[in-house]
Protein backbone atom coordinates (compact mmCIF):
# COMPACT_ATOMS: atom_id res chain seq x y z
CA UNK A 1 0.00 0.00 0.00
CA UNK A 2 1.11 3.26 -0.35
CA UNK A 3 2.74 5.19 2.30
CA UNK A 4 3.33 8.77 2.36
CA UNK A 5 6.72 10.18 3.22
CA UNK A 6 7.29 14.08 4.55
CA UNK A 7 10.21 14.40 3.06
CA UNK A 8 9.70 13.06 -0.71
CA UNK A 9 8.09 15.96 -2.84
CA UNK A 10 5.23 15.16 -4.23
CA UNK A 11 2.99 16.09 -7.86
CA UNK A 12 0.02 17.67 -7.52
CA UNK A 13 -2.99 15.18 -6.89
CA UNK A 14 -4.04 15.55 -10.60
CA UNK A 15 -0.59 16.02 -12.18
CA UNK A 16 -0.88 13.18 -15.44
CA UNK A 17 1.69 10.64 -15.12
CA UNK A 18 2.83 8.22 -18.34
CA UNK A 19 4.56 4.83 -18.27
CA UNK A 20 5.38 3.48 -21.64
CA UNK A 21 6.01 0.05 -22.46
CA UNK A 22 6.42 -2.63 -25.26
CA UNK A 23 3.03 -4.79 -25.99
CA UNK A 24 4.45 -7.71 -23.70
CA UNK A 25 5.09 -5.67 -20.61
CA UNK A 26 1.49 -4.28 -21.08
CA UNK A 27 0.06 -8.24 -21.36
CA UNK A 28 1.92 -8.48 -18.59
CA UNK A 29 0.23 -6.05 -16.78
CA UNK A 30 -3.17 -7.16 -17.70
CA UNK A 31 -2.76 -10.50 -16.86
CA UNK A 32 -0.99 -10.10 -13.61
CA UNK A 33 -2.95 -6.90 -13.01
CA UNK A 34 -0.06 -6.29 -11.38
CA UNK A 35 2.83 -3.64 -11.58
CA UNK A 36 6.91 -4.71 -12.12
CA UNK A 37 9.06 -2.75 -9.84
CA UNK A 38 13.05 -3.70 -11.80
CA UNK A 39 16.20 -3.89 -9.49
CA UNK A 40 17.68 -0.30 -9.20
CA UNK A 41 21.03 -1.84 -9.77
CA UNK A 42 19.17 -2.89 -13.14
CA UNK A 43 17.77 0.21 -14.66
CA UNK A 44 21.01 0.63 -16.47
CA UNK A 45 22.45 3.98 -14.63
CA UNK A 46 25.59 3.60 -12.30
CA UNK A 47 24.76 6.15 -10.40
CA UNK A 48 21.70 4.53 -8.91
CA UNK A 49 20.98 4.84 -5.41
CA UNK A 50 24.93 6.75 -4.89
CA UNK A 51 25.60 9.94 -2.99
CA UNK A 52 27.37 12.82 -4.90
CA UNK A 53 30.49 13.41 -4.64
CA UNK A 54 30.18 15.99 -2.52
CA UNK A 55 28.44 13.51 0.05
CA UNK A 56 31.96 11.94 0.13
CA UNK A 57 34.17 14.66 1.47
CA UNK A 58 35.46 13.57 4.61
CA UNK A 59 33.34 15.97 6.32
CA UNK A 60 29.81 14.69 4.78
CA UNK A 61 31.23 11.14 5.64
CA UNK A 62 31.68 11.60 9.01
CA UNK A 63 28.31 12.97 9.43
CA UNK A 64 26.83 10.15 7.66
CA UNK A 65 28.77 8.02 10.01
CA UNK A 66 27.19 9.87 13.05
CA UNK A 67 24.30 8.39 11.55
CA UNK A 68 25.05 4.36 13.04
CA UNK A 69 26.72 2.69 16.20
CA UNK A 70 30.48 2.29 16.39
CA UNK A 71 29.54 -1.36 15.57
CA UNK A 72 28.27 -0.28 11.92
CA UNK A 73 30.63 1.67 10.86
CA UNK A 74 32.72 -0.68 9.25
CA UNK A 75 30.26 -1.64 6.63
CA UNK A 76 28.24 1.07 6.10
CA UNK A 77 29.27 2.03 2.57
CA UNK A 78 29.06 -1.65 1.40
CA UNK A 79 25.13 -1.65 2.79
CA UNK A 80 24.49 1.28 0.54
CA UNK A 81 25.91 -0.30 -2.14
CA UNK A 82 24.18 -3.39 -1.62
CA UNK A 83 20.89 -1.38 -1.46
CA UNK A 84 20.57 -1.25 -5.23
CA UNK A 85 19.97 -5.25 -5.14
CA UNK A 86 16.97 -4.82 -2.93
CA UNK A 87 15.38 -1.54 -3.62
CA UNK A 88 12.67 -2.19 -6.38
CA UNK A 89 11.25 0.84 -8.79
CA UNK A 90 8.46 1.52 -11.35
CA UNK A 91 9.19 4.46 -13.06
CA UNK A 92 7.20 7.40 -14.31
CA UNK A 93 7.00 10.44 -16.82
CA UNK A 94 5.14 13.62 -15.27
CA UNK A 95 3.58 15.74 -18.11
CA UNK A 96 0.23 16.46 -19.25
CA UNK A 97 0.41 16.06 -22.67
CA UNK A 98 2.74 13.01 -24.68
CA UNK A 99 6.41 12.76 -24.90
CA UNK A 100 8.04 12.21 -28.16
CA UNK A 101 11.39 11.60 -26.61
CA UNK A 102 9.99 9.17 -24.44
CA UNK A 103 8.25 7.25 -26.66
CA UNK A 104 11.41 6.92 -28.53
CA UNK A 105 13.49 5.84 -25.42
CA UNK A 106 11.01 3.14 -23.46
CA UNK A 107 8.96 1.84 -27.01
CA UNK A 108 11.08 -0.39 -29.15
CA UNK A 109 10.35 -0.86 -32.69
CA UNK A 110 6.91 0.84 -33.95
CA UNK A 111 4.43 -0.98 -31.39
CA UNK A 112 3.68 -0.01 -28.26
CA UNK A 113 1.40 1.72 -25.81
CA UNK A 114 1.43 4.00 -23.05
CA UNK A 115 -0.62 4.58 -20.25
CA UNK A 116 -1.82 7.32 -18.80
CA UNK A 117 -2.39 8.19 -14.79
CA UNK A 118 -2.39 10.95 -12.51
CA UNK A 119 -0.36 10.99 -9.08
CA UNK A 120 -3.42 10.41 -7.41
CA UNK A 121 -4.69 7.17 -9.10
CA UNK A 122 -1.61 5.74 -8.77
CA UNK A 123 -0.97 6.46 -5.42
CA UNK A 124 -4.18 5.06 -4.10
CA UNK A 125 -4.22 1.85 -6.97
CA UNK A 126 -1.39 -0.31 -5.11
CA UNK A 127 -2.93 -3.06 -3.11
CA UNK A 128 -0.07 -4.92 -1.95
CA UNK A 129 1.03 -5.41 1.78
CA UNK A 130 4.53 -4.02 0.57
CA UNK A 131 5.18 -0.41 1.75
CA UNK A 132 4.84 1.76 -1.67
CA UNK A 133 6.52 5.72 -1.59
CA UNK A 134 5.93 7.99 -4.18
CA UNK A 135 7.81 11.01 -5.32
CA UNK A 136 9.47 13.23 -7.59
CA UNK A 137 13.43 12.50 -8.50
CA UNK A 138 15.51 15.69 -8.24
CA UNK A 139 18.44 16.32 -10.15
CA UNK A 140 21.50 17.56 -9.45
CA UNK A 141 24.90 18.19 -10.05
CA UNK A 142 26.69 15.23 -8.20
CA UNK A 143 30.34 16.93 -8.16
CA UNK A 144 28.37 20.05 -6.22
CA UNK A 145 25.43 19.40 -4.85
CA UNK A 146 25.03 17.22 -1.61
CA UNK A 147 21.71 14.47 -1.14
CA UNK A 148 20.25 14.71 2.40
CA UNK A 149 21.76 11.79 5.04
CA UNK A 150 18.28 11.53 6.47
CA UNK A 151 16.89 8.72 5.25
CA UNK A 152 19.09 6.01 3.36
CA UNK A 153 16.21 5.89 0.58
CA UNK A 154 17.15 9.18 -1.01
CA UNK A 155 19.75 8.84 -2.85
CA UNK A 156 17.11 6.79 -5.10
CA UNK A 157 14.70 9.74 -5.33
CA UNK A 158 17.76 11.70 -6.71
CA UNK A 159 19.39 11.43 -10.25
CA UNK A 160 22.23 13.34 -12.53
CA UNK A 161 21.41 16.46 -14.06
CA UNK A 162 21.52 14.50 -17.57
CA UNK A 163 18.46 12.71 -16.71
CA UNK A 164 16.21 16.09 -16.44
CA UNK A 165 14.49 15.87 -19.59
CA UNK A 166 12.79 12.25 -18.18
CA UNK A 167 10.91 14.54 -15.44
CA UNK A 168 10.41 11.19 -13.74
CA UNK A 169 8.11 10.03 -10.31
CA UNK A 170 8.83 7.11 -9.03
CA UNK A 171 7.47 4.72 -7.09
CA UNK A 172 9.84 2.48 -4.83
CA UNK A 173 9.70 -0.31 -2.34
CA UNK A 174 12.84 -1.70 -0.70
CA UNK A 175 12.87 -4.95 1.49
CA UNK A 176 15.53 -4.45 4.06
CA UNK A 177 15.58 -7.68 6.24
CA UNK A 178 17.27 -8.32 9.38
CA UNK A 179 20.98 -7.27 8.87
CA UNK A 180 22.71 -6.88 5.88
CA UNK A 181 20.32 -6.52 2.78
CA UNK A 182 20.40 -9.58 0.61
CA UNK A 183 18.86 -9.46 -3.00
CA UNK A 184 15.87 -12.25 -3.64
CA UNK A 185 14.48 -10.72 -7.21
CA UNK A 186 16.50 -11.62 -9.87
CA UNK A 187 15.40 -8.69 -11.71
CA UNK A 188 12.56 -7.22 -9.62
CA UNK A 189 9.16 -8.66 -8.53
CA UNK A 190 5.28 -7.46 -9.19
CA UNK A 191 3.22 -5.49 -6.96
CA UNK A 192 -0.40 -6.26 -6.97
CA UNK A 193 -2.31 -2.60 -8.40
CA UNK A 194 -6.09 -1.92 -9.15
CA UNK A 195 -6.35 -1.77 -12.59
CA UNK A 196 -9.46 0.12 -13.04
CA UNK A 197 -8.04 2.96 -10.84
CA UNK A 198 -4.58 3.12 -12.05
CA UNK A 199 -5.01 3.34 -15.77
CA UNK A 200 -7.31 6.70 -17.04
CA UNK A 201 -6.29 5.87 -20.61
CA UNK A 202 -4.29 3.70 -22.94
CA UNK A 203 -2.58 5.48 -25.33
CA UNK A 204 -0.83 3.43 -28.60
CA UNK A 205 1.89 4.38 -30.26
CA UNK A 206 2.55 6.91 -32.85
CA UNK A 207 3.72 4.79 -35.53
CA UNK A 208 2.17 1.50 -34.82
CA UNK A 209 0.88 -0.98 -37.37
CA UNK A 210 -2.99 -1.15 -37.74
CA UNK A 211 -3.23 -5.08 -37.31
CA UNK A 212 -1.29 -3.58 -33.77
CA UNK A 213 -4.37 -1.48 -32.93
CA UNK A 214 -6.97 -3.87 -33.32
CA UNK A 215 -4.37 -6.23 -31.17
CA UNK A 216 -4.45 -3.76 -28.22
CA UNK A 217 -8.35 -3.71 -28.58
CA UNK A 218 -9.02 -7.48 -28.40
CA UNK A 219 -6.53 -7.94 -25.55
CA UNK A 220 -7.94 -4.84 -23.46
CA UNK A 221 -11.61 -6.83 -24.34
CA UNK A 222 -10.35 -10.03 -22.99
CA UNK A 223 -8.99 -8.52 -19.90
CA UNK A 224 -12.36 -6.60 -19.38
CA UNK A 225 -10.49 -3.66 -19.81
CA UNK A 226 -13.34 -0.30 -20.37
CA UNK A 227 -10.62 2.19 -20.29
CA UNK A 228 -10.26 4.40 -23.36
CA UNK A 229 -8.08 3.43 -25.86
CA UNK A 230 -7.03 6.11 -28.10
CA UNK A 231 -4.22 6.62 -30.88
CA UNK A 232 -1.17 9.02 -29.67
CA UNK A 233 -2.12 12.42 -30.71
CA UNK A 234 1.57 12.25 -33.01
CA UNK A 235 -0.75 10.49 -35.60
CA UNK A 236 -2.74 13.95 -36.11
CA UNK A 237 -2.42 15.84 -39.26
CA UNK A 238 -2.03 19.44 -39.33
CA UNK A 239 -5.64 20.82 -40.81
CA UNK A 240 -4.19 22.61 -43.81
CA UNK A 241 -2.46 19.96 -44.76
CA UNK A 242 -5.49 17.67 -44.48
CA UNK A 243 -7.27 20.30 -47.83
CA UNK A 244 -6.42 20.24 -51.37
CA UNK A 245 -6.76 23.58 -51.66
CA UNK A 246 -7.11 26.22 -49.38
CA UNK A 247 -8.38 29.42 -50.47
CA UNK A 248 -7.70 33.14 -49.43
Amino acid sequence: MYEEHPELEKPAEDATLWRYMDFTKFVSLLDRRALFFVRADKLGDPFEGAYTMMNMHPEMQNLLLSYVNEESRSGLFRYIREMRAVTLISCWYEGEFESDAMWRLFVEGRNGVALRTNFSALSTSFQCEESILVGRVAYKDYETEIISLRNILFPFFHKRNSFSHEREVRALTTDLGPGRPTAKYPVGEYFEVDLTTLIQEIRIAPDADEWFVELVLSVARRYAMDTPIKRSKFTTVPTLLCHRHVTR
